[in-house]
């Protein structure tokens, strides 16, 4: 609870909307899903959603190109175009892509996500980053829930959980994460848009940790 008063406290200074609230309103907002008799209270954003990723990138995209941008789909970079300075240092002049494309820049900024680290270290730099597995669940509908349900974080129990057609998405930030493909050896360039195999054993934990706060998880299906 220090914790969520201090984090109250600074979001204020920026303009956001954040209220400490007792444990009976947590029950409330959360339309009496949750267990409270073991909270001490909860921080309320009431200015906090959620978006669609799919809506969001488009609505970027679309004002980078108002503003001049192109965009080149399903091709990737192959490689970083170089020159060597006066000074000896190695400069970034440009990329070359899987279609031909030499495309020259005075900046090139690598935004590759999980591709980072190995496209990084063809020009010989290296990126710390690696992503893991993060697993969820999607349940069948619950009596309560509503497209207007908050989105709900426990921060004990490393869960999180939101709407989603009905039922609830439930997600966790494992204390023991799983990096993908055993973290060797990169990841495939067509990885896109594709599931891993189920592994409940490693989610079990924190879907415990969800039916501890949402007792209605024990009766309905995922």
């Amino acid at each position: 609870m220090t914790v969520f008063e201090r984090q109250a406290a600074r979001s204020s200074i920026f303009g956001n909307v954040t209220e400490v609230i007792s444990p009976e309103e947590c029950g409330k907002y959360y339309n009496g899903l949750i267990r409270t008799d073991d909270l001490y209270g909860g921080l309320w954003l009431p200015n906090d959603g959620t978006g669609s990723p799919t809506d969001l990138t488009m609505s970027l995209l679309a004002g980078a190109k108002m503003r001049g941008a192109q965009l080149h789909e399903d091709v990737r970079v192959e490689s970083f175009n170089s020159q060597i300075m006066q000074s000896g240092r190695k400069r970034i002049t440009g990329v070359t892509t899987t279609d031909g494309d030499s495309i020259k820049a005075d900046i090139v900024v690598l935004c590759g996500g999980q591709w980072s680290r190995q496209m990084a270290a063809t020009t010989g730099v290296n990126v710390p980053l690696h992503s893991a597995e993060h697993w969820y669940a999607i349940t069948k509908p619950i009596e309560g829930v509503d497209i207007n349900l908050p989105v709900m974080r426990d921060p004990d129990a490393l869960i999180y959980t939101r709407e989603w057609g009905g039922g609830l998405c439930i997600g966790g930030f494992e204390l023991d994460a799983l990096p993908i493909f055993g973290g060797a050896s990169g990841v495939p360039n067509d990885f896109a848009f594709n599931l891993f195999p189920d592994n409940f054993d490693h989610f079990s934990s924190l879907y415990e940790g969800a039916m501890e706060r949402i007792p209605a998880l024990e009766e309905v299906g995922i």
